[in-house]
Parts: C-alpha cells; sequence; structure tokens
C-alpha cells in the first residue's frame, strides 16, 4: 500500500516555516492567508477554510493579500478541486497558474542506487557558489532572490525559529572546479521530516544526472539521521518532478494555484 502522509507534512510545514519562509499567517473568516517576505503567489497565498466555495470571501482574499502588495491568489487541495471551488474562481477571474506536486519518500517504493557525482556540503563560504548556480537556475522564479538571501540567512545561523530541532543544510557539485548543480534540505530529526528543495543544474550540465544525484544524497542523510518523512514540492510535469517519480517518491498530493490575472496557462476544460 502506498504510504499518504501529505496532511501530516502540510500541518508541518505551517509550523517549521514560520520565521523561515513565512513571515506571517492570518486567519479570517473564509479563508487563511499566507504572507512571506519573499514575493510572488507561491509564497503568498489564501487558502479556503470554508467547505463550499460560495462561501469565500474574495474581497477578504484580496485586502489580506494587499497588506503584502501580492496578487489574490489561491492554494486548493485535491479535494476542494473536486468540490467546486475550481469553476468558482475560473467565474470570477481567476485562471490556473500552477500545478505543485508534493512528492513523498516511501521505502518501498525507493529506487536506491549508488550517488555517482561527488557531493560537497556548502558552508558559509561557498554558499556564494550556491547562490549563483541556483540564481541562475530559477532566475525566473518570482523571488528567487530573496529566497536564497533567507537560506543563506539560515546557514550562517541569523534567521532561525523555535521549531524544535530545526536544520538547514545545502549541497553542491562541481564540474571541472565549476558549481553546476545544487540542491537544500530543511529537516528536524526531532520532528521526523526533511523537506527537500531548491534543487536544479545549470542548463549546459544538465543530462549527467547530477539532479538525481542530489536528490538521492539528501534522501541518503535523511535516512542515515532517521528520518523517513522526506518530502519535496516540484511543478507538476516538469523535469523534476519526473527525477522524483522515476527514483521512486510518491505523489501524493497536487496543489492548484489559481491567481486572478488575465494571462496565464489555460485549465484543461475548463
Amino acid at each position: 500500500m502506498v504510504r499518504n502522509y501529505f496532511e501530516e507534512i502540510w500541518d508541518l510545514q505551517d509550523q517549521w516555516s514560520k520565521g523561515i519562509l513565512v513571515r506571517e499567517v492570518i486567519k479570517g473568516k473564509t479563508v487563511e492567508v499566507v504572507l512571506s517576505d519573499v514575493s510572488g503567489q507561491y509564497n503568498n497565498f489564501a487558502f479556503p477554510l470554508v467547505s463550499s466555495p460560495d462561501e469565500l470571501d474574495l474581497e477578504e482574499i484580496k485586502q489580506l493579500l494587499g497588506r503584502n502588495q501580492s496578487s489574490p491568489s489561491v492554494f486548493l487541495t485535491e479535494n476542494q478541486q473536486q468540490s467546486g471551488f475550481v469553476e468558482f474562481l475560473v467565474r470570477h477571474n481567476f485562471l490556473l497558474d500552477a500545478r505543485d506536486s508534493w512528492v513523498g519518500y516511501d521505502t518501498s517504493s525507493y529506487v536506491d542506487s549508488p550517488v555517482k557525482a561527488k557531493i560537497e556540503e556548502v558552508s558559509t563560504q561557498t554558499f556564494d557558489d550556491y547562490s549563483e548556480v541556483l540564481g541562475k537556475v530559477f532566475v525566473d522564479f518570482p523571488g528567487n532572490e530573496k529566497y536564497l538571501e533567507i537560506c543563506r540567512r539560515t546557514l550562517t545561523g541569523e534567521l532561525k525559529n523555535d521549531f524544535p530541532g530545526l536544520n538547514s543544510e545545502f549541497f553542491l557539485i562541481y564540474d571541472n572546479q565549476k558549481p553546476v548543480a545544487g540542491g537544500g534540505m530543511f529537516y528536524s530529526k526531532e520532528k521526523n521530516f526533511a523537506y527537500l528543495h531548491d534543487d536544479g543544474t545549470l542548463e549546459e550540465f544538465r543530462g549527467k544526472g547530477y539532479q538525481t544525484d542530489i536528490i538521492k544524497y539528501r534522501i541518503n542523510k535523511a535516512k542515515e539521521l532517521g528520518i523517513d518523512r522526506i518530502y519535496a514540492i516540484v511543478e507538476h510535469g516538469s523535469t523534476s518532478w519526473r527525477n522524483y517519480l522515476k527514483l521512486g517518491l510518491n505523489q501524493m498530493q497536487t496543489i492548484f494555484i489559481l491567481v486572478e490575472k488575465n494571462k496565464t496557462k489555460p485549465l484543461p476544460g475548463l
């Protein structure tokens, strides 16, 4: 049986990210709004608290997200997608912006194999190399520069919260002394979770299995710590998504992100 611990991780993500990736969580009458110092709809969004879309207060969403000068953005779980929220939001000028899949490690399906590349742990002295690689990989991602600065500050210890045992580590692959691929991991041994994030490879060095090695290395490190709730959030259908699934991670949930704007990706069938 496929192990799905999405609901556990969803709650944990809300807890460990406060003060790190999340600046403030505001509970309104019909939605809970997440605000971040990182700009963009993936970090500033509303999550419906009501069971029926007709109960959703769009003005509340605009008002609360407006505190961060963010465009109205709504996250929908699979249950909400099947409960009429998508159709309701589309009727009110919201369109699909992204699908994010939450993928999770399961010992019964994981494809274990040796890591071929040499992986180096990032220090405060080499974080500029990490930032250079991931800055280029995610150059078009909203708020990427700020996200990397937050990562740097978690590594130096300047930025931390009181979540039990929270750690932040980053990893690099060098090719002929050039930093070409990297990835990060937030984790807590005490709370049994590891979040794999921000992994990617410079375009001219893709096809060598570097991202797959970065994924496997972090999973192995988490397993050595006794952690078995290991997850990542990746764009559904992307190369990263395929790499995670090839390694046997399970797709636990796919979140729809709908944003109020004129031009975005069309939602099939709507």
